[in-house]
């Protein structure tokens, strides 16, 4: 009888020892996050730095705008035999090309591919490279910009000279 007594206080403080180890496990998760948040935004010296809202900087050697934007397309079209949508354009460039790019680093661009037939986009958003077999779309064929990326930049106004001719159009 004695032995099952202390087997119970045993199981008991087991218990007990497992809740308190679920609380400092808790309350370790909680200081990991704190502590990465504090990394991400301070510099070495632990004062804050500049957080921009705007995406990283343009890595060196990456190809045009344009042609990043080709090459995600192409191959979503050989995956899935879809065109993608501008977020999904941003995501696949973030990822094959330019890690931290943000929207209005690259939409512009995109929205004015389509208005220029650059690109094609549907009335459903999907963006497409047009093939060499199928015409560009028709004026009014669903290449229309949404006010939203209308950024404003001088860049993207009609009838501004392209002071880089070497960007293809960016």
């Amino acid at each position: 009888m004695d032995q099952a007594v202390e087997i119970q206080k045993i199981e008991a403080r087991q218990a007990e020892i497992k809740a308190q180890m679920d609380v400092l496990q808790a309350e370790h998760d909680e200081n990991e996050t704190a502590l990465r948040v504090i990394a991400r935004f301070s510099d070495a010296n632990g004062a804050g730095k500049n957080v921009s809202t705007t995406g990283t900087p343009r890595p060196d050697g990456l190809p045009t705008i344009f042609e990043m934007v080709v090459a995600v397309l192409d191959d979503a079209a050989e995956t899935s035999g879809h065109g993608l949508t501008g977020r999904e354009i941003v995501d696949a460039i973030g990822v094959r090309f330019w890690p931290g790019i943000a929207s209005t680093q690259i939409l512009p661009s995109v929205y004015r591919f389509a208005k220029t037939k650059r690109l094609r986009k549907t009335k459903g958003g999907k963006f497409s490279t047009i093939d060499q077999g199928q015409p560009a779309p028709k004026e009014n064929e669903g290449t229309a910009v949404p006010p939203e990326a209308n950024t404003g930049s001088v860049h993207s106004a009609p009838g501004v000279l392209n002071l880089h001719p070497s960007r293809h159009g960016q």
